[in-house]
């Protein structure tokens, strides 16, 4: 399975604009994880409807076909919108314990929705971080604190 690029050369783990009102497990990306040096697990949400609850899921295996174990999760307040990173560890070491692996080499991300009529349109992508040693941002973003 081919690696998924955005423009800035991140593996893109859900595309721009992918929106849901339901729980969705989002196609595997071949992210070679374990490869990575210090990296960022980011999350834009463009949308989210205010009575909804929203988890935000990052899995790891060292085979297309699983098993999956996660890695790292994000609960997304209701209604609130904009970006906000997750950071994995130098060389991605918590992907290679947590998935008990040496090779992490395929990555997952799940939208866990509940509450009423739960909506949201985001994307979501794992990229190198930049600017500020420590927070994975990139010069000139804006990261909002959850």
């Amino acid at each position: 399975m081919p690696v998924i690029y955005d423009t800035e050369a991140s593996a893109l783990l859900a595309p721009a604009g992918a929106a849901v009102s339901s729980d969705t497990t989002y196609p595997v990306v071949t992210a070679q994880a374990h490869r990575l040096p210090t990296a960022v697990w980011a999350i834009n949400v463009t949308t989210s409807v205010a009575t909804g609850s929203y988890t935000f899921i990052l899995e790891a295996a060292d085979v297309e076909a699983g098993p999956f174990s996660q890695i790292a999760r994000l609960d997304w307040p209701s209604g609130r919108t904009g970006a906000h990173q997750v950071a994995l560890g130098a060389s991605a070491s918590v992907a290679r314990a947590v998935a008990g692996s040496s090779r992490v080499r395929y990555l997952r991300v799940r939208a866990l929705l509940g509450g009423a009529s739960p909506s949201l349109t985001w994307r979501s992508w794992l990229g190198k971080p930049g600017g500020s040693p420590g927070v994975g941002s990139k010069p000139n973003s804006t990261l909002d604190s959850l």
